[in-house]
């Protein structure tokens, strides 16, 4: 008993004594080897990748392949989206035309993506007349100027005197869209409440098609 008791105390005070783990410690050590997690992930999928089912004829494609599209969209891209992000026409603001003189025009605008989010654009148009045109959407890259940087605007105006309309949207977290509200990991806050979050980019890109398609010239 006496030999005991000896263990104990010597136990709690090695338990006192010792450096105390933080909570970010305890969270961040791991409770299973690495390899066993990614066995166990792997089995999980690999169980419900479909197999590839190779179309015999390009009529067995068009139709899978529009099949595809269609539950891509509806199941992923535009999963609990409301029907009033994508029903309508799109609603244009055009705010200042911009005359070059040097074969086209710019024309500053805004857009509503989805209700209540409007994205700045930049259209450029062909001086001179004539109607169906090509029409270009261009999206930046990564960059803090936005639409504004100088390859983009060169490539632009390139196209417009080359005689194609086109159009800058302005991109999330990019020039006049900079700022922690458009950050795109606030896009997981739409995820936790069942709607999809590249829905925004898809609809942002596709109401901007919609300006290019109801264009006069194009």
């Amino acid at each position: 008993m006496r030999l005991f008791f000896v263990v104990l105390v010597a136990f709690l005070s090695f338990g006192l004594n010792a450096p105390a783990e933080t909570v970010e410690q305890l969270l961040t050590r791991a409770a299973l080897p690495d390899e066993v997690v990614l066995d166990d992930v792997k089995a999980y999928l690999h169980e419900r990748v479909p197999p590839l089912v190779v179309p015999e004829t390009l009529a067995d494609w068009e139709t899978q392949s529009a099949e595809l599209r269609q539950r891509y969209l509806d199941e992923i891209v535009l999963k609990g989206v409301p029907a009033s992000w994508t029903e309508g026409d799109v609603k244009v603001e055009y705010v200042e035309d911009i005359e070059t003189g040097h074969g086209y025009r710019i024309r500053k605008l805004r857009y509503e993506a989805i209700p209540g989010m409007w994205i700045p654009a930049l259209l450029y148009e062909p001086d001179g007349g004539g109607d169906h045109l090509a029409g270009v959407l261009n999206v930046n890259g990564h960059y803090d100027e936005g639409k504004v940087r100088a390859e983009e605007q060169i490539r632009c105006i390139n196209f417009a005197k080359r005689g194609v309309v086109n159009i800058h949207p302005e991109w999330f977290r990019c020039g006049e869209l900079t700022g922690v509200d458009n950050d795109h990991a606030r896009g997981a806050y739409l995820d936790t409440v069942g709607v999809s979050m590249v829905s925004v980019f898809h609809i942002a890109l596709s109401r901007a098609m919609d300006i290019l398609e109801s264009h006069p010239r194009t």
